[in-house]
């Protein structure tokens, strides 16, 4: 497995330096559909490791991710525990315009939290002022929080009211 993790990472560090800045809603206009198809179908099966390698091959194909594609590729870094390739998808997030979308912010924070870096993913909900509106941030983050045993950070918990958490 850590083969395989090495080579996805080298790959994915290689590709990525080339992704053109776009418009998010844009890119679904101009064939990635079909790719997000296919990620999801991947995770979906629990084929993470496939479903990056088409992420890549998506890449090289000139298509652009967009909302749709990063939740997919987020959740396959985050189940095969690739921290650094999680990292690289945010920075993708980023500089494709799809960083303040629901989808890929919670997603975000939960592959952060499931690759033990919860502090990362509280920054990630406190830089985004939209997280503070949406349920599905906090219950991630929520869901972070008790996944690694976080008990000192359940004082955030208190803070919210009780209709952004679904418990």
């Amino acid at each position: 497995m850590s083969a395989i993790r090495t080579k996805l990472h080298h790959q994915l560090q290689t590709v990525t330096a080339r992704i053109p800045v776009v418009n998010s809603t844009a890119a679904t206009r101009g064939g990635v559909q079909p790719w997000n198809s296919r990620l999801r179908e991947l995770a979906n099966k629990s084929l993470f490791s496939e479903a990056l390698s088409v992420y890549l091959q998506m890449l090289r194909s000139g298509a652009s991710p967009n909302a749709f594609t990063f939740p997919f590729a987020l959740k396959s870094s985050a189940v095969l525990s690739l921290p650094v390739t999680g990292e690289q998808l945010h920075g993708q997030a980023i500089r494709t315009g799809c960083l303040l979308e629901p989808f890929v912010q919670t997603s975000l924070i939960s592959m952060y939290c499931k690759c033990n870096f919860v502090d990362v993913a509280r920054q990630v909900f406190d830089e985004n002022p939209l997280s503070r509106k949406l349920t599905v941030c906090y219950n991630a983050l929520i869901a972070g929080y008790a996944l690694n045993l976080r008990t000192k950070d359940y004082k955030f918990c208190s803070q919210v009211s009780c209709h952004h958490c679904a418990f």
